[in-house]
C-alpha cells in the first residue's frame, strides 16, 4: 500500500437500527489488561472456587474495560464463568473463540458494553508452511462514544490475542517467528493502512533481541509497526519493572517457580494509538506489569511488602492466581472527551450525493489540484472491501459516478476514501436502500 495514503472511514447505514439507540457516555478513558491466566479450569492443587476469588480481587482492582486472557480451557462455560464470578464491576461481555488449532486452551476476550460495541472474531491465519501450535484471534470493536457522535466516522479496535509456543529451542523460537509473522502480515492486509491495532499475549520471547519481537516492531512498513509503550530496547536484571514472570519462587500448583527473571506478556500498540491519529491515544505512563514496582529481586517472588501500590491482598492473589503478572495500559477516548485526532486533515469537502439510476453521485471540491489519485473503498464493518473506484484530481470540482449501488449487500458499510496527505473526508452521511425500488439508491445527509 502506498505509505503516503490516509484513510477515514464514513458509516452508511442500511437499516443498522443498533446505530440509533446508543446514548453518550461520560467516561473518558479505556483501561486495557492481558493476563495469562494460568490454566483456568483445570489446574492442578488449586480449586476453580480458589482461581475465581483471586480472578475477582483482581479485576476489580484494575477494573479493565477490556480484559483479554491466554491459557483458559477450550470450553465457554469457563469464559462465562470468569464473567459472572470475577468481572461484575461492570456491564462486562464475553466474547468466543475458534480454536482451529484444536489445543485445549484457548485465549478469550471480554469488554465492557457501556463504553464498546462488538463486531466479531477473525482467525489470523498461518503463512504457508508454518504452524501456530495456537490460534491467534483478531477482535474488533468499536467506541460508542463515537457513534453517539454522529458529525463523524466511528473508531475502531481491533485486538489481536496470541500465545506464543513456549521453550528455547531453535525450533521453539522458529515458531514464535512464524507466529509474530502471520500478525504483521495480517495486519498489512487489512484495508486500513493507520488503523488502532493492540496485539497482546504471553509471546515467551526470551528477550528483546529474537526475532518474533524484533519483527513486529521494526516491520519494514512504518505505518504497520507496532510500538511498545515501555520502548524495544534490551531488558534485564536492572530493569525488573518490565518483568512478569514467574511471580513465584516455589510452586505447588501447575505453574512454574523460579522467580521474577523474565518479560514474556506484552501489550504492543499501533502507531495510530501511540500517536492518538484515529481518537484512541495511549496514556503516557499507564503501561505496567500490574503489581510489580520494580523492587522485586532478580530470580525473587513477587514483592508484596508495604511498598507495592496494589496493596497486600491484590499482590498475594496475583502470586496464586498465576505465575505470570497481567500487563494493563489505558487509552484516551478523544470522542468522549469532546476532542478529535490531532491529525485530521483537511483539504476535500463533500458538497452533495444524489443516485442516477442504479449509480450513486458525489460531487467533491478540493482546495487544491494536487495530481493525486482518489481511491474510494465500500467497506464493510469488519474491514472487507465491497467496491472500489479511482479518480485522477484535475480540478477543483469533481464528480464521481459510483457502481451499480443496487449490489451492495444490505447492513453496515463505510466509504473509506484514500488520497494524498491533503486530504479529508469528515462527514458522516445516512443511507437507505429502498426494498420497493431495489435498482436506485437514495442518500441524505444525517
Amino acid at each position: 500500500m502506498n505509505l503516503s495514503l490516509r484513510q477515514v472511514l464514513f458509516p452508511v447505514l442500511f437499516g443498522c437500527f443498533f446505530f440509533c439507540s446508543v446514548t453518550g457516555y461520560s467516561q473518558s478513558t479505556l483501561k486495557v489488561m492481558h493476563y495469562n491466566v494460568l490454566r483456568f479450569g483445570e489446574c492442578n492443587g488449586v480449586t476453580l472456587a480458589q482461581k475465581d476469588e483471586w480472578m475477582r480481587i483482581i479485576a476489580e482492582s484494575y477494573q479493565p474495560d477490556i480484559l483479554t486472557i491466554n491459557e483458559m480451557l477450550n470450553r465457554l462455560a469457563f469464559a462465562n464463568r470468569i464473567k459472572v464470578r470475577a468481572l461484575q464491576y461492570a456491564n462486562m461481555e464475553v466474547t468466543n473463540f475458534k480454536n482451529e488449532e484444536g489445543g485445549d486452551i484457548v485465549n478469550m476476550l471480554f469488554y465492557n458494553k457501556d463504553k464498546l460495541g462488538y463486531l466479531g472474531l477473525e482467525r489470523v491465519p498461518e503463512l504457508p508452511g508454518t504452524d501456530h501450535v495456537r490460534d491467534i484471534d483478531a477482535h474488533r470493536l468499536f467506541d460508542r462514544a463515537s457513534v453517539a457522535d454522529g458529525s463523524r466516522d466511528t473508531v475502531f479496535l481491533v485486538c489481536i490475542v496470541s500465545h506464543f509456543k513456549a521453550g528455547g529451542s531453535s525450533s521453539d523460537q522458529r515458531t514464535r517467528e512464524a507466529m509474530a509473522d502471520a500478525i504483521m502480515d495480517y495486519i498489512s492486509r487489512q484495508s486500513g493502512a493507520d488503523e488502532n491495532y493492540l496485539v497482546m499475549g504471553d509471546f515467551n520471547v526470551g528477550s528483546s533481541n529474537e526475532a518474533a519481537y524484533r519483527n513486529m516492531v521494526d516491520f519494514l512498513n512504518p505505518i504497520h509497526r507496532l510500538i511498545d509503550p515501555l520502548g524495544s530496547g534490551p531488558w534485564g536484571r536492572n530493569n525488573p519493572s518490565v518483568f512478569t514472570q514467574s511471580t513465584r519462587t516455589s510452586s505447588s500448583d501447575c505453574g512454574v517457580a523460579g522467580g521474577m527473571d523474565d518479560r514474556f506478556d506484552f501489550i504492543l500498540a499501533s502507531r495510530a494509538i501511540m500517536e492518538g491519529r484515529q481518537d484512541l491515544e495511549y496514556v503516557s505512563g499507564s503501561y505496567s506489569a500490574y503489581g510489580n514496582d520494580g523492587n522485586t529481586s532478580y530470580n525473587g517472588p513477587l514483592n508484596c511488602t508495604g511498598s507495592n501500590p496494589v496493596g497486600f491482598n491484590v499482590c498475594s492473589a496475583l502470586i496464586q492466581m498465576s505465575d505470570h503478572l497481567p500487563v494493563v495500559m489505558e487509552l484516551n477516548r478523544l470522542r468522549a472527551t469532546g476532542r478529535s485526532s490531532a491529525y485530521e486533515l483537511r483539504g476535500v469537502r463533500m458538497n452533495t450525493m444524489s443516485s442516477t439510476g442504479n449509480n450513486l453521485d458525489i460531487s467533491l471540491r478540493f482546495d487544491e489540484v494536487t495530481g493525486e489519485s482518489l481511491t474510494l473503498k465500500v467497506v464493510d464493518l469488519v474491514g472487507r472491501t465491497v467496491a472500489v473506484e479511482q479518480v485522477e484530481v484535475h480540478s477543483t470540482a469533481q464528480k464521481l459516478s459510483l457502481f451499480p449501488c443496487h449490489m451492495w449487500p444490505l447492513g453496515c458499510c463505510c466509504f473509506n476514501y484514500q488520497m494524498g496527505l491533503a486530504a479529508s473526508l469528515r462527514k458522516k452521511f445516512a443511507g437507505k436502500h429502498f426494498l420497493h425500488r431495489p435498482f436506485s439508491c437514495v442518500y441524505s445527509p444525517m
